[in-house]
């Protein structure tokens, strides 16, 4: 009796190795569509148990000319929306074309000192908390900051026209 559990135990497992071989396959074909309507059609078969799709039909891929030099305003864009990412990067993917090693911006207000778990506001939108366990009772009226990267993910704030620095997070 032992031997025949086992001899259906693995023809289940057989089977069912079998069966989610053809899903990856399946998988692997949909995610092969080029139009982002045929594909999610072709999830939406698999997800509702219907018939496979078929085999991928291949589309002409024609290459666009590339330009000689982009325009000035592309290029500010492309900066502009790297700095807007700048202390937002997930690590690893982050590369270092991705995003700056550091920006500039002002804190808007008057800043009476900080420590740790302050918030501090840019001009720029972004929204970063101080992790140093030191604290400062410096008043500066919309004082001009630079953040750099550090190591290991960890960012540093520094004030212009001090000596000042602390360690901070971004949280916007």
């Amino acid at each position: 009796m032992n031997l025949r559990r086992a001899g259906l135990l693995s023809l289940a497992v057989f089977t069912f190795s079998s069966v989610v071989a053809a899903d990856n396959s399946e998988l692997r074909r949909c995610a092969a569509r080029v139009a982002d309507t045929e594909r999610l059609a072709c999830y939406d078969r698999l997800a509702a148990g219907l018939q496979p799709a078929a085999s991928p039909q291949k589309t002409p891929v024609t290459a666009a000319p590339k330009p000689a030099a982009a325009p000035a305003s592309s290029t500010a864009a492309a900066t502009a929306k790297a700095e807007a990412r700048f202390g937002a990067e997930v690590l690893p993917r982050r590369t270092e074309t991705d995003s700056p090693e550091s920006i500039r911006s002002r804190i808007v207000g008057v800043l009476d000192g900080w420590q740790k778990g302050d918030i501090f506001r840019l001009e720029n939108g972004q929204v970063w908390k101080c992790i140093d366990d030191r604290g400062s009772f410096q008043t500066m009226s919309n004082p001009e900051v630079g953040i750099r990267r550090g190591f290991l993910g960890s960012y540093f704030m520094r004030f212009e026209g001090t000596n000042t620095q602390l360690r901070v997070r971004r949280i916007e």
